[in-house]
């Protein structure tokens, strides 16, 4: 697996030389699944000089792990629908704005989730 790694590193430089783009490594953390060994996996952080993480929580707005809970794990997208559609129970919409809000904002929010992850369906009855 450090070979691998070596490997994959020697290519990363090769692209930064080629392109003139490189990866801020002070920026990058890993996480590991409990399979790999404890030295493998600090001789891969030292290779690489970059932090090793237990887990990551969210990436891109999305979660990283997938849990059991899947009420709980999208709970989230559903608490932000509401939080939008609550700020706009102040205003006074036209019945068209209040379609055209509903159908540019709260449709939006869920698909990028959509397509990554399948959502229960008991979440989008709620949302």
């Amino acid at each position: 697996m450090i070979e691998e790694c070596t490997n994959l590193k020697s290519c990363l430089d090769c692209y930064s030389k080629a392109y003139g783009q490189s990866i801020n490594f002070e920026k990058l953390a890993l996480s590991f699944s409990p399979n790999i060994a404890t030295l493998t996996r600090e001789n891969i952080c030292h290779l690489f000089g970059v932090l090793q993480v237990a887990g990551h929580d969210l990436y891109l707005g999305l979660p990283t792990f997938s849990m059991r809970n899947k009420r709980l794990q999208f709970g989230s997208l559903r608490d932000r629908v509401v939080k939008k559609l609550q700020g706009w129970e102040e205003r006074f919409y036209s019945q068209g704005g209040k379609e055209v809000l509903l159908k540019s904002i709260i449709q939006a929010i869920p698909t990028y989730t959509m397509s990554c992850f399948i959502i229960p369906d008991a979440i989008l009855k709620e949302i």
